[in-house]
C-alpha cells in the first residue's frame, strides 16, 4: 500500500485487511479477487473436542470468549457445567490482518479488542495451540 500511495507501483495487493479510510482519502480503492477465511482452532486434546466437532460453537459464544471474556470454561461452551476446564485463548501480538478480520466478524471490533495471550506470528499461534490442550 505504501508503494501504491507513493507512486512507486500501479497495483498493490493486500491480504487479510481492508483498505483504511485514510488510504481511500489518498486515492486507494479495492478490487476483491478472493475472500480470506479466518477460523478459530482448538487442540485435538481439548476436553470437549468431540462435543465441538459435533455441535460447533456459535458466533455469540465466540464473541463472549474472544471479545468480552464472559465465557470462561469449556463446559460453558458446550452446555456441560460439570466441565470446569478454563479456556485458554491465544491471539497474535503483532499486527495481523487475520486477527483484525476475526475481531471485525465477532463484533465490528479491531484486533486490539481481542482477549487472550499474545504470541508472535502464525507459527507462535500454532505452537501455543499444539502445546496447550485447553485451547
Amino acid at each position: 500500500m505504501t508503494d501504491v500511495l507513493g507512486g512507486l507501483v500501479d497495483i498493490g495487493m493486500l491480504s487479510s485487511r481492508d483498505i483504511s479510510s485514510s488510504e481511500v482519502d489518498k486515492g486507494a480503492y479495492a478490487i476483491a479477487v478472493t475472500e480470506d477465511g479466518v477460523v478459530p482452532v482448538i487442540n485435538k486434546n481439548n476436553p470437549v473436542y468431540d462435543d465441538i466437532v459435533k455441535k460447533g460453537i456459535n458466533k455469540t459464544t465466540l464473541a463472549k470468549i474472544y471479545l468480552n471474556g464472559t465465557v470462561k470454561t469449556w463446559g460453558e461452551v458446550v452446555g456441560r457445567p460439570e466441565i470446569k476446564d478454563e479456556i485458554h485463548v491465544y491471539t497474535r501480538s503483532d499486527s495481523a490482518g487475520a486477527a483484525d478480520t476475526w475481531a471485525k466478524y465477532l463484533g465490528d471490533k479491531k484486533q486490539d479488542s481481542l482477549k487472550g495471550i499474545g504470541v508472535n506470528a502464525d507459527p507462535g499461534v500454532l505452537t501455543a495451540v499444539q502445546k496447550d490442550p485447553l485451547v
